[in-house]
């Protein structure tokens, strides 16, 4: 074939391609945009929510952070929302759910007679007794448990509540500190860096104890196990650094005066 036919041949071909790009090709698509403009965090711990009826739900939260934020430290332990239960008899009441950790309890009962208040777990098994008293009542408790479904087995004929609280992220307030009341209270938190010297005060008869607990729930020790009036002082040695509270049980008044070691 002769080279200037191939040649006359070849440049139309040329021609065509060169407006299919230029013409009849689509152009590029432009980039979208993000769908969310910053950094998705997802929260390490889910959320426990109570609902009504006795029902729970779990929820997994995410955190939306400025796109110029690269830090994806997150800031202290959420704070499950309290849980507020009352009623006029005995009874057992609907289950509820905890995050685990220090729980703490506030009752208050409002009649003459017996009042006695305990936590069960999900199997209805037996973890401690609350509350114990007779009469007019109010007062507060601490106790260490672990995650999952409880209930309370209420035993009275008359009105009552307990309202059931998980603290988590609180800052320990700074030593010295005071604390006083007429009868059961969880008082805390409060920071310790080393030894801690705690004076205690009773006025009239009747038993007193005194139990140190971590911010976390678990119980540590007794610093007082007596009855009576009394006036002594305990000290805690090798604590580690971080918060504590003290769970004190008693009918009569009392004061706590805390104190570096």
């Amino acid at each position: 074939m002769n080279k200037k036919i191939i040649l006359f041949a070849l440049i139309p071909l040329l021609a065509l391609g060169a407006a299919y790009k230029f013409v009849l090709a689509k152009p590029k698509a432009e980039a979208k945009p993000p769908k969310i403009e910053g950094t998705v965090y997802v929260l390490g711990k889910e959320f426990l929510v109570n609902l009504a009826d006795g029902r729970f739900a779990k929820l997994s939260v995410a955190l939306v952070l400025n796109p110029k934020d690269h830090s994806t430290a997150a800031g202290g332990g959420h704070q499950p929302a309290p849980i507020r239960l009352s009623g006029q008899k005995a009874t057992r009441t609907e289950p509820f759910l905890l995050a685990g950790g220090l729980t703490v309890f506030t009752g208050e009962h409002r009649g003459r007679g017996s009042f006695r208040v305990e936590v069960l777990n999900e199997e209805g098994e037996p973890q401690r007794v609350l509350f114990l008293s007779t009469g007019r009542y109010r007062g507060s408790t601490g106790l260490g448990l672990r995650g999952g479904i409880y209930r309370l087995a209420v035993a009275t004929g008359t009105p009552w509540t307990v309202a059931i609280t998980q603290p988590r992220g609180q800052g320990g307030a700074a030593l010295p500190q005071r604390y006083h009341g007429g009868g059961d209270a969880l008082v805390g938190p409060f920071r310790v860096d080393g030894d801690v010297e705690v004076g205690v005060e009773q006025q009239g008869q009747g038993d007193l104890t005194v139990e140190l607990l971590s911010d976390q729930g678990p119980s540590l020790y007794f610093l007082v196990e007596d009855s009576g009036p009394l006036k002594t002082s305990r000290r805690t040695a090798g604590l580690q650094p971080g918060n504590y509270y003290l769970k004190v049980e008693a009918t009569q008044s009392w004061k706590l005066i805390l104190q570096p070691g």
